[in-house]
């Protein structure tokens, strides 16, 4: 099963944003908790600390009126706040309760649902109590001057209910936001990856015969380098394709002409009565054939060795011992045209690379300086070791080739003007494929012979 890029980008976005979105929720939520609760501590000592103010003015005011009557009780049976100290805690009446104690311990007031024991032991400070099977939080204070004590609690409960309710609405847009999410990262994706579907699309229309690059004006930022390269893929396409047809056009047409005059010898010996007319148009047949597989045999090396894709099976050899075996196999064509093949260089000279494929490189560029060199004439073949650089040198004593025309030697099927000298016209393409498949930089100079001078740079196995 192929992966879904827009699966797995809601997989990655979805579960991390939800863990974003609950981590700062619980955060918010331990934090509103705290806040909270530092808030409900607050309130108690504000409600405690105006409770024991007014309390000790209104028994200030108490104890002496008791004193002018004669009375010795203070507060004794007050229950309640005066009215407008009760005017003063109505909006906690339902989640507050407390106390006012003297300092011998009497309980002179008291809320209307608070116990007649007291909250907390504490004089001053914070504690959690349990009173009537609830959890309260108590604050004490006591007056310096009176002793006396007044104790406000809160139930716990009740901080509880809001910090639920908090957290209810804390998470409630995250669950309700969290499938408009998924929804939104899907379609998202869904649209971002439209350039990419309309790319599909153009490359899809394209063919063997119509590989033209695709329009980059458009297209998204992050899907250009992908054009890009399609681009440049195309392009070798479209030149490995010309190259094959022209490749198969000129190999079309270089075959058709052996066979043609291998069909024409063959009939001059059918027809012909006399054995040694007969004879001598039997062995043109044979050297017809012999070119027509030379010609095959260039082709299938040609074919085989590409750059692009042919790695090389290196190996360490002596190149002026391949040069010297190379010069031996062509020493039967250069005898036959009288021409004087020298090989100079100074002990072993050792080099990287495929031997065989070496070797077709250097039998060949041997090959087509004996061709192109007159009767007479000279070939050198010298090979330098410039401080690990290796140059192969092979220079004849030929016409030469124009400088204006040195690349095109190159071309499958090239040929220059040169009277009756066979060849495929495959030679050198083959060398500088060769050439290509091994890294090797190839230079074409007039020779001090008077011909061409072909240089070749090797790198030395040595370093």
């Amino acid at each position: 099963m192929n992966p879904s890029i827009r699966r797995r980008l809601l997989l990655i976005l979805l579960p991390a944003t939800l863990m974003i979105w609950l981590t700062n929720a619980f955060l918010v939520y331990v934090d509103t908790r705290r806040e909270i609760k530092g808030l409900a501590d607050a309130q108690l000592a504000e409600t405690a600390r105006a409770l024991l103010n007014l309390l000790s003015h209104e028994y200030y005011e108490e104890r002496n009126f008791r004193d002018k009557q004669g009375k010795d009780k203070i507060l004794a049976d007050t229950q309640r706040l005066p009215p407008h100290l009760e005017n003063t805690l109505q909006n906690y009446a339902q989640t507050l309760i407390y106390q006012m104690w003297l300092n011998d311990g009497e309980l002179v007031l008291r809320s209307e649902s608070a116990p007649e024991i007291r909250l907390s032991h504490l004089d001053v400070g914070f504690s959690d109590e349990l009173i009537g099977g609830n959890e309260w939080r108590v604050f004490s204070l006591i007056d310096s001057e009176t002793k006396m004590v007044v104790q406000v609690a809160e139930r716990i409960s009740q901080l509880e209910e809001l910090q639920n309710f908090i957290a209810q609405r804390i998470l409630l847009p995250v669950l309700i936001a969290t499938p408009l999410l998924a929804w939104l990262i899907w379609y998202g994706v869904g649209r971002a990856m439209r350039p990419l579907d309309r790319i599909a699309g153009r490359v899809s229309s394209l063919s063997a015969a119509h590989l033209e690059p695709l329009d980059t004006r458009g297209v998204a930022l992050e899907a250009k380098p992908l054009v890009e390269a399609l681009n440049a893929l195309l392009r070798r396409l479209e030149e490995a394709f010309e190259s094959e047809r022209r490749f198969t056009a000129d190999a079309a047409h270089e075959l058709r002409t052996p066979l043609a005059a291998l069909r024409t010898q063959v009939q001059v010996a059918l027809r012909e009565p006399n054995d040694r007319k007969r004879r001598d148009a039997l062995q043109k047949v044979i050297s017809g054939v012999d070119r027509a597989s030379h010609l095959v045999h260039q082709l299938l090396v040609l074919a085989r060795i590409d750059p692009d894709n042919w790695t090389p099976d290196e190996q360490s050899f002596d190149l002026a011992d391949l040069a010297a075996e190379c010069i031996a196999t062509r020493a039967v064509e250069a005898h036959g045209k009288q021409i004087d093949i020298s090989l100079s260089c100074e002990g072993e000279i050792l080099v990287n690379g495929s031997r065989d494929m070496l070797d077709i490189l250097v039998n060949n560029l041997i090959s087509n300086a004996i061709k192109y060199t007159p009767e007479n004439g000279t070939v050198e073949v010298d090979i330098e070791d410039n401080a690990g650089e290796i140059v192969l040198n092979i220079a004849d004593s030929g016409p030469g080739v124009p400088a204006e025309d040195r690349q095109r030697i190159f071309e499958r099927f090239y040929r220059r003007e040169r009277g009756n000298i066979p060849g495929s016209g495959l030679g050198l393409s083959i060398v500088q494929r060769i050439a290509e498949v091994h890294s090797l930089h190839i230079e074409l100079a007039e020779s001090p012979l008077g011909g061409l001078l072909v240089r070749i740079y090797l790198k030395s196995a040595k370093t």
